[in-house]
């Protein structure tokens, strides 16, 4: 990430112009503090009511019918009969008459899902059901008894943050980019699949995922395929520094402070994405590499190297293969995980500002504090981090803002400007008004300025 902060020289100007007793013990002047970040910001009159959520999470209540053979439930987006793009939005191990809940977290509001039941032979009988109520109700089959292959695209989110809080950051969102997926496997076990896509920040960064609504004493174990590990990789050593500066030990089940499990993800990002090449720069101490944010050749690299020293170039930059770890989540007899969701998932990144660690969530755990207690304070700004229902989802480029929007006094539109700035589908028009622009994501207007 490119720092564009310019009211901040190390920690000086945030510890002027905030009232703190210390600076390692921040108490945020909330007025002060808002006046920085709109300076820095390339978006007008950001919403106040902005709650930065393209995904909300519904629950229904789904009953298999009786003397299917039923073995398992899959919910679907579309007709996997008449559809290859159906995705499975919830799954669940189910048996004839027996009545499961569970947790769709998706964007909008379909006004219908469809249902595939695998029987004890391998065949489906396919239904679907309406939305406007809590019970799935099947009064029709779309088909029975069908050889079905194409139930098996698993949902995944793209999860982009950008590394500068408490500061105003560049807004590319692609300081660290995961996109993780969700597969349950038995009534006690589910499979994260997190892919680690890229790391455009510029400095350690650690990654979590916290369990949101478990308690930690209801999962038995975490375990990876060959103890495979975003700390470990090609010859690396199993440590990505000499001593761990943010999780306690090298467990990947770990606890909160508000007692529930913790998947300890990596410890170093670049380290975690870099090759065997970058590994002795990384430990000892030297310029961090941006991994997959600038894209050879490109306008915008030829930009960034020929304006300022800061900016990436090729040779601060590198093309790297993404990086996968299962994890298999194994709970306690008796939880029930038939619910269990991404909406339930809360993916963080951990950095280090004056001393001090600072957690990045989502907006809606911005709170959450899972590891480390810490003073902030809500202010109108963009957030430092972004949930995109969309596993291909295009981030943008290194410093290029997500989408700018301006006006002028009559609040007419003078600029739509970034990756997303399509009219009437722009980051921009979202961010001011949260009603409008809701599915920018899927509108990328300019190709150059997105990874």
């Amino acid at each position: 990430m490119h720092n564009v902060s310019k009211l901040f020289v190390g920690g000086f100007v945030l510890c002027t112009l905030l009232a703190t007793s210390s600076c390692h013990r921040f108490r945020f002047d909330p007025d002060a503090y808002q006046q920085i970040m709109e300076i820095e910001s390339t978006v007008d009159s950001v919403d106040t009511l902005h709650n930065w959520q393209l995904s909300t999470m519904h629950q229904y209540t789904i009953k298999a019918p009786a003397n299917l053979g039923t073995v398992w439930l899959y919910v679907l987006s579309e007709n996997p009969l008449s559809s290859d793009d159906a995705v499975i939005v919830a799954q669940t191990p189910i048996n004839d008459g027996e009545e499961k809940k569970v947790n769709i977290f998706m964007p909008g509001n379909p006004k219908r899902y469809y249902v595939a039941l695998l029987d004890n032979e391998g065949t489906y009988t396919v239904a679907n059901f309406f939305t406007t109520g809590q019970r799935a109700e099947f009064y029709t089959f779309l088909g029975e008894k069908e050889k079905l292959t194409n139930i098996n695209k698993l949902q995944t989110m793209t999860y982009l943050f950008e590394e500068e809080c408490p500061k105003p950051g560049d807004y590319d969102y692609n300081d660290v980019v995961l996109r993780i997926s969700q597969e349950p496997v038995s009534n006690r076990q589910i499979d994260l699949h997190v892919t680690l896509s890229a790391v455009g920040g510029t400095k350690q960064m650690a990654g979590g995922i916290r369990l949101m609504g478990y308690n930690y004493n209801s999962v038995e174990s975490i375990t990876t395929d060959n103890g495979d590990s975003f700390n470990k990789g090609g010859t690396k050593s199993d440590k990505p520094i000499e001593t761990y500066q943010v999780w306690p030990d090298e467990n990947l089940l770990q606890q909160s402070r508000d007692n529930e499990p913790l998947i300890a993800i990596f410890e170093d990002a670049h380290w975690a994405l870099s090759d065997d090449e970058d590994v002795t720069s990384i430990v000892s101490g030297e310029k961090r590499k941006y991994y997959n944010t600038v894209k050879a050749g490109s306008n915008t690299e030829k930009e960034k190297s020929d304006s300022e020293s800061e900016t990436p170039s090729v040779e601060t930059s590198k093309t790297l293969p993404e990086r996968t770890v299962t994890y298999h989540i194994l709970f306690k007899e008796g939880t029930n995980i038939s619910d269990f969701s991404l909406g339930k998932l809360d993916p963080f990144i951990v950095e280090s500002f004056m001393d001090s660690r600072w957690e990045i969530h989502g907006y809606q755990q911005r709170h959450a504090q899972v590891l480390f207690e810490y003073q902030m304070t809500d202010v109108r700004a963009l957030p430092w981090a972004l949930v995109i229902p969309d596993g291909d989802f295009r981030y943008p480029v290194e410093g290029r803002h997500i989408g700018f929007a301006k006006h002028d006094a009559n609040g007419h539109d003078v600029g739509l400007f970034g990756p997303y700035a399509e009219p009437g589908h722009s980051f921009g028009q979202w961010a001011i008004n949260r009603n409008q622009s809701t599915d920018w994501y899927l509108h990328l207007f300019n190709e150059n300025e997105a990874y």
